[in-house]
């Protein structure tokens, strides 16, 4: 009987503790969320151990949103402590694989660390996540050149700059004038490339190709220059040399969509139409936007 009545006397405080518990869940994200806009305003101002404070007292009240940790890895980053900075970024990504400016943030701190590989990797995982940002085409174009990748580095350089940004369309200019090697053939053989795909950009097709052959004679390992007069004889209708061309260059270089893309399209134009499929998907599968289009558009919207 005693049981009884402590039982019924109890049951409402236990029913309030249990409305408490829930509201205090909800107040918990609320509460997140204001300490994520204080930080963010600390960030702003460069306040960053006010900035850190703030995103580790959001974490505390709601550990599963990405962007707090996202965030504040930004703030380690800009302290210098890119260990910390990666950890954030780790667990930022382990709870939304999907977050370009995870990806995009870990890539930053990769570079400053001298780990270009993996930048140029979590760039990459970028691009798939968003195929239209321009910034992100530019910055692994920037890595790839400064590890004198330059046919890399031309095509995603070129990317952005289609894409309307104007830094990739500088980075192009800076490509064409500035030589990728230190020899001097190597050198001269920028120079021809960079006079040809002036002309190809004019429509004067018969000099483009008479620069990009010069440019092949003293450099054969050159891949731009083969893609680029690929371009130029299918421009000219020329179909056959210019996969032929397409074909060296992969050679040299298997992995730059640009060069895919490009023969997709002369395939298609020849009506090849599973080699052309083949082409694009080969060029989507290496982050080519176009390329994932057309395939698409070929395949019948699938």
């Amino acid at each position: 009987m005693i049981f009884y009545l402590l039982f019924l006397f109890l049951l409402p405080s236990m029913g309030f503790t249990m409305m408490e518990a829930k509201i205090s869940d909800s107040e918990k994200v609320f509460q997140a969320d204001e300490w994520y806009e204080k930080a963010g305003r600390h960030l702003l101002n460069n306040e960053l151990d006010e900035a850190l404070e703030a995103y580790t007292k959001a974490i505390s009240l709601d550990a599963q949103e990405e962007k707090y940790f996202t965030y504040r890895a930004t703030a380690y980053l800009s302290k210098g402590q890119y260990d910390k900075a990666i950890e954030d970024l780790n667990k930022a990504i382990s709870l939304n694989p999907n977050s370009d400016r995870a990806f995009i943030a870990r890539a930053i701190c990769y570079f400053l660390m001298g780990k270009y590989d993996g930048a140029i990797e979590d760039y990459t995982r970028a691009i798939k996540i968003d195929p239209e940002d321009a910034p992100i085409y530019y910055s692994r174009g920037l890595l790839y050149r400064k590890k004198d990748q330059l046919e890399k580095a031309f095509a995603d350089l070129q990317k952005a700059c289609n894409l309307g940004y104007r830094l990739g369309c500088e980075g192009l200019e800076e490509i064409y004038e500035t030589t990728a090697g230190e020899n001097a053939e190597r050198d001269e053989a920028v120079v021809f490339v960079n006079k040809g795909i002036k002309f190809l950009r004019k429509g004067q097709l018969e000099r483009a190709i008479e620069k990009f052959t010069n440019a092949i004679h003293l450099e054969p390992e050159y891949a731009l220059a083969y893609h680029k007069r690929g371009v130029a004889y299918r421009e000219k209708g020329e179909y056959d040399r210019a996969i032929e061309d397409f074909g060296v260059a992969m050679g040299i270089n298997p992995n730059i969509a640009e060069i895919y893309y490009s023969r997709g399209l002369t395939y298609n134009k020849q009506g090849q139409i599973e080699n052309a499929k083949a082409d694009f998907e080969a060029a989507c599968n290496l982050g080519d936007e176009d390329g994932c289009k057309k395939l698409k558009i070929l395949s019948g919207g699938r």
